[in-house]
């Protein structure tokens, strides 16, 4: 476990662009299997 100082840097030297697009796309994969299993149970169904 890292301190909160080291924490801390991890976020000040990081761009943050990249922590946006990490994000946008842990959302878009949330989405996509949200989608997957509505059609799983819509076939099933």
């Amino acid at each position: 476990m890292q301190s909160s100082r080291k924490h801390e840097e991890d976020f000040t030297q990081g761009r943050p662009a990249a922590y946006i697009l990490i994000g946008l796309g842990a959302t878009l994969l949330f989405i996509l299997v949200l989608w997957g299993v509505v059609q799983l149970v819509v076939g099933l169904a």
